[in-house]
């Protein structure tokens, strides 16, 4: 069996001619990972966790975007089919996500969501070639990697090595699903960091809930009368991305008077 799809490993090539994995010779050639000039930022968004956002989840995508225009301009989008014309969007997962040169030589660019393939077929096809079900995870998550990986290469950013280019992407939580966790990301060289959208914009700052149990953080106020007091505090915060303007973090604090 030759693949010439190098985004297929190992296990994978195990998996599709029912054999073990050791049983499966690996050549590959040394070369210059390929994305030593390129940034990825991840954004994580509430309700980003599946391939069908909610209105409101569009509205939280909209409050990034917007910025990201203001600091660097008109970015090329690339998200879900139905949500092309709400994000002004001109790209489209798996159409233009793999082979597509529409993108080369843009510094910036902004993906939304993640590639999810359709989780019965994709299941009923690794269990029809001899995949056991306890490696399904691992195997559905690395389908979804090959396809972020192939978009982050869309700008092409290692046939101009002495430029510099960004890539955001939306996605979920990673520490709710291991599938939005995209630090695998500095394996092939990219620098990576993963940021929360109000880190983005003030205006998707989410004020938490405090019990009697909070962490005391400020002095106590003597001159009070009130057993517990929330108090809200303005923090300055240096801007998490060049361009973007300093953004002011709302914290809130408990604290306990005598």
């Amino acid at each position: 069996m030759i693949a010439l799809d190098a985004t297929n490993n190992q296990a994978d090539c195990a998996c599709l001619l029912n054999i073990e994995k050791d049983k499966v010779k690996v050549i590959k050639r040394k070369t210059e990972k390929p994305f030593q000039n390129l940034k990825v930022v991840q954004i994580v968004l509430p309700g980003w966790d599946s391939s069908r956002p909610s209105d409101r989840a569009m509205e939280k995508a909209i409050a990034v975007r917007d910025p990201l225009f203001q600091a660097y301009g008109p970015v090329p989008i690339l998200t879900y089919k139905a949500q092309l014309k709400t994000l002004l969007a001109e790209g489209q997962w798996y159409r233009d996500s793999r082979g597509s040169n529409q993108f080369e030589g843009q510094p910036h660019m902004l993906s939304c969501g993640l590639p999810l393939p359709n989780l019965g077929a994709i299941k009923a096809q690794f269990l029809a070639t001899g995949g056991q079900i306890e490696h399904f995870e691992e195997y559905y998550h690395r389908r979804s990697q090959k396809e972020v990986l192939q978009n982050f290469g869309r700008q092409r950013a290692n046939r101009y090595p002495h430029q510099q280019f960004t890539h955001f992407i939306i996605t979920g939580d990673p520490q709710k699903n291991a599938i939005h966790d995209l630090a695998w990301v500095k394996e092939f060289g990219a620098d990576y960091v993963c940021l929360h959208g109000f880190e983005i914009t003030p205006k998707l700052a989410i004020i938490p809930r405090l019990s009697r149990r909070s962490v005391l953080e400020l002095p106590r106020a003597k001159s009070l009368r009130k057993s517990w007091v929330v108090v809200a505090v303005m923090l300055p915060m240096s801007s998490p991305m060049p361009g973007l303007p300093s953004l002011k973090l709302l914290r809130h604090y408990c604290i306990q008077v005598n």
